[in-house]
């Protein structure tokens, strides 16, 4: 017996090692890549920007950084993250930084519902940013929006097996895309963009519902301060949604097009998402709106 136990302890012990370089490795090849948006921001050629864009899949979909580049002569990335929020947006605005990027604008796309929501968690994506959990401001982040005491996201940086093991379809397999094609990109074109179809749900124009913002979400805060420290002009952006209309705030500087295409459901894919020919549109009132 136990010769038995010696026997399963070495091998088991083995094992635990094996798996956990290669969650290690996944990691590396993910953190070499542009598969995810985390490895994309910071992977550029150049860093020296004139802006980026952060947001959910509103600010991923509505603001076209080619269209704005081309109008502007301006240089921006998209950085948005599809089923995010403010707490993301800071960390990706962190990570940028802190890898080196320089920036002279930063355009927050919201939506009503977060900014309003006073008690923020982590983000269904926030896995994303795994390969590079050995930063401690990504390991902060993580530490402060968990509930968990053992978060496969937290103790990755300790045991990288725990989010390998529980994000394996997100993580190990894209790896193994990133190792084969470092240029492939999930669902985003070399400027950060991402584009609904024109043919979406089938909708219907109704009289808006009008209301005002809530700013509650300590994050959006977060966000503002991070922008001073370094000298860059925030801009808060609300993308155009069916049906709704948010009164602007003087809070924060903002364009607010939550009512620019209210009577057009032909440009939208679904209620708060434009689709292809709706993001033309927004995208150039909003270079208009900034120009001034």
């Amino acid at each position: 017996m136990t010769k038995f136990l010696k026997k399963l302890i070495f091998y088991g012990g083995l094992l635990f090692v094996l798996l956990n370089l290669l969650a290690l490795g996944s990691f590396w090849s993910l953190r070499q890549s542009e598969f995810y948006k985390p490895p994309f921001a910071v992977n550029q050629s150049d860093l020296q920007l004139d802006y980026i864009v952060l947001g959910s899949s509103t600010g991923l979909t509505t603001l076209d950084t080619k269209l704005i580049d081309s109008l502007t002569q301006w240089k921006g990335l998209n950085l948005s993250m599809d089923d995010t929020a403010l707490p993301t947006h800071y960390l990706m605005l962190k990570h940028f930084l802190e890898n080196g990027g320089k920036i002279q604008r930063c355009v927050v796309a919201i939506t009503p519902w977060d900014v309003a929501n006073a008690s923020p968690t982590i983000g269904n994506n926030d896995y994303r940013f795994l390969p590079f959990i050995s930063e401690d401001y990504i390991e902060d982040h993580f530490t402060i929006l968990e509930n968990e005491a053992w978060s496969p996201l937290t103790m990755s940086k300790w045991v990288p097996l725990f989010g390998l093991g529980y994000y394996n379809t997100e993580i190990f397999y894209p790896s193994v895309i990133a190792l084969a094609k470092p240029t492939y990109r999930n669902r985003f074109d070399n400027k950060g963009n991402y584009v609904y179809p024109d043919l979406g749900k089938s909708l219907k124009v109704k009289t808006p519902k009008v209301s005002d913002y809530q700013f509650n979400n300590p994050y959006l805060e977060k966000i503002q301060l991070l922008c001073q420290e370094n000298s860059i002009e925030l801009l808060l952006y609300q993308p155009p949604m069916l049906n709704q209309h948010q009164n602007t705030s003087k809070t924060y500087p903002m364009v607010n097009h939550s009512a620019l295409l209210n009577q057009e459901a032909d440009l939208f894919y679904d209620d708060i998402h434009v689709n292809k020919r709706g993001r033309e549109v927004a995208t150039k009132e909003f270079v208009k709106q900034l120009l001034k």
